[in-house]
């Protein structure tokens, strides 16, 4: 019993350690990325004029003499949008395919690893079965 915790805790300290690591050179590498981004604008050498505008061209306005007939204004109703993380719908071949993963994983890692737990629960203690004297037939 003893041992399976310490498995157990050593896994979660060992994945602990993992995403520390990870967190630890994601924040090296963007500290890094933001110190040089710094430098190439600090130190920008001067580039050359290359902006190019056309000839501006004055088109001739059209002016209306007559009055469009005024509307009534409508009350907009502001439906509530569903956000979808998918663009589309999900296909039945990929939700089959994640609930097997999810199966293997759950039996794998939840269901025999309890299922041994309690099997060795259950067994008897060997030091009370040396002191136990039995009948002889």
């Amino acid at each position: 019993m003893r041992l399976l915790i310490d498995v157990v805790v050593g896994l979660l300290w060992l994945l602990i350690k993992i995403g520390d690591s990870v967190l630890f050179a994601g924040d090296f590498i963007a500290k890094k990325f933001r110190k040089t981004i710094k430098r190439i604008k600090k130190y920008k050498l001067p580039t050359p004029n290359l902006n190019f505008s056309f000839p501006e061209i004055e088109f001739p306005r059209l002016r209306l003499n007559y009055s469009l007939p005024k509307r009534k204004k409508r009350i907009k109703v502001v439906k509530s949008k569903q956000i979808n993380i998918f663009p589309g719908s999900i296909p039945q071949l990929l939700k089959f395919k994640y609930f097997i993963f999810g199966s293997i994983f759950s039996l794998i890692f939840i269901y025999l690893p309890l299922l041994v737990l309690i099997f060795l629960q259950n067994l008897p203690n060997p030091k009370l079965l040396e002191l136990l004297q039995f009948r002889k037939t």
